[in-house]
């Protein structure tokens, strides 16, 4: 799979990052009002399971504003933000100044598909909401495996459509009628969110995670469906090595 844009009119990585460059000052609240407020939810959620030990580092990916580093801001661990969007990450800095200790946080800017850090660099890489704007998504996945230390896990929080016939089709009315037409009106840029309910529904369709992390080498892959397979976390590992030799 390689593209996952979802619009037509945003089929580019420079495409994606304009468009949230354009929504960073109303990216957070706009979140909370669209989802109810359950985003919250769902990042503790995903942050638990991240289980970042003292000492230990941490690259999330498609960081945004800085929202899983802020929840994880009591660990004593080195936190690595990554996003292509500059101004997204100009929101991040000013919400994490406070919380995580200087030293402790890096922020940069670059897209996952190229992602300017050394081999075996992380311990854990969390990806919350991007991985369906990734503009390649097995050279994505192929750096994330790459960056993470032998033994290492990559978590994955990403929007998905519910099994239920009755949850999904009210889940789908919203997203394609009432989310767009309010994320638009409040933000000013309709595009932004007639991007965002295409995108989540392609990729929800079209797109099997754990068989792409499979393809990226990663092993022992699971989903951990929530709010009834509104979004999932997906799990996997790079598996170890002991002297040049693989093994579980």
């Amino acid at each position: 799979m390689k593209k996952q844009s979802g619009d037509s009119s945003c089929n580019t990585q420079g495409d994606i990052s304009g468009m949230f460059n354009d929504i960073s000052n109303s990216y957070d609240s706009l979140n909370h009002l669209l989802s109810f407020g359950i985003d919250r939810y769902w990042r503790r959620r995903f942050a638990a399971l991240i289980k970042l030990s003292s000492g230990e580092t941490l690259i999330d990916i498609a960081t945004g504003t800085g929202d899983i580093p802020l929840l994880i801001a009591h660990t004593n661990s080195h936190i690595i933000g990554v996003d292509p969007s500059a101004q997204m990450l100009v929101q991040a800095a000013q919400k994490l100044h406070t919380s995580i200790q200087a030293g402790r946080l890096q922020l940069i800017e670059a897209p996952v598909e190229a992602l300017p850090l050394a081999d075996n660099t992380a311990d854990i890489v969390s990806v919350s909401f991007g991985l369906r704007n990734f503009s390649d998504m097995g050279r994505g996945l192929s750096e994330i495996h790459r960056v993470l230390k032998p033994g290492g896990r990559c978590l994955i929080l990403e929007f998905s459509l519910p099994r239920n016939p009755v949850y999904r089709s009210l889940y789908i009315f919203y997203l394609t009628g009432l989310l767009p037409l309010i994320g638009g009106i409040i933000s000013g840029n309709i595009r932004a969110y007639r991007y965002l309910h295409r995108s989540i529904i392609r990729f929800a369709i079209h797109c099997n995670v754990c068989q792409q992390l499979t393809q990226a080498g990663f092993t022992h892959i699971h989903k951990v469906p929530i709010t009834l397979g509104v979004v999932s976390v997906y799990m996997g590992e790079k598996t170890a090595q002991a002297n040049g030799v693989l093994g579980e």
